[in-house]
């Protein structure tokens, strides 16, 4: 999690090449908590070449992207 003004940018790290939607359950259950308004994104970080779209507008990110 990483606040950014306010805002908050959540983030989960998996081993996986292909993210599916069971491994972003638990980034959907924090945005929920904390509360939806204050999450401007979330990713699942992970093996995977490109980035792609998961459920409810979390995504699957590359670990290159981070840099």
């Amino acid at each position: 999690m990483v606040d950014v003004g306010g805002q908050l940018e959540l983030f989960e790290a998996k081993w996986t090449e292909l993210p599916s939607e069971s491994d972003a359950v638990n980034l959907d259950f924090v945005r929920r908590v904390v509360g939806e308004a204050r999450v401007v994104s979330g990713a699942v970080v992970c093996r995977t070449p490109n980035s792609f779209p998961l459920v409810n507008g979390l995504r699957a990110l590359p670990v290159s992207e981070l840099t």
